[in-house]
């Protein structure tokens, strides 16, 4: 005699359809032909979004902007926005105009037409 059991084979009838799935202790017993109630399938949980979730209108005006930070500059950016009362967002657009019109006159000796005059930006 062989040490080894002989294997079961796979068939379609192992399958369950989603939601269908029941232990095999059921299966067994309704196969001995114990009756025994199959347990009712749990609904779905409701999934609930967050309300700072909600995904925010996008403007024809805006253009999103990916910008990396290392862990210190990040941590150091959200303490002056939560000590400021401020997002981060806010506070990385006011230094953006104020660079750019500090930087302004010296691109091109001040001739740069698409520089001047653009640098307050809504916020």
């Amino acid at each position: 005699m062989s040490p080894f059991q002989a294997s079961a084979t796979l068939t379609g009838a192992l399958l369950a359809n989603k939601g269908g799935a029941v232990p095999s202790s059921i299966l067994l017993a309704q196969l001995n032909g114990v009756p025994r109630e199959a347990p009712q399938p749990r609904p779905e949980p409701e999934i609930r979004l967050a309300s700072s979730a909600k995904p925010k209108p996008v403007s024809p005006n805006r253009v999103k902007l990916s910008l990396r930070l290392d862990r210190s500059q990040h941590l150091r950016l959200k303490l002056a926005a939560a000590h400021l009362f401020l997002s981060s967002q806010k506070i990385l657009l006011t230094a953006l105009d104020d660079y750019l019109s500090r930087a302004a006159p010296d691109i091109m000796g001040g001739n740069c037409a698409c520089l001047v005059g653009t640098g307050e930006t809504r916020r």
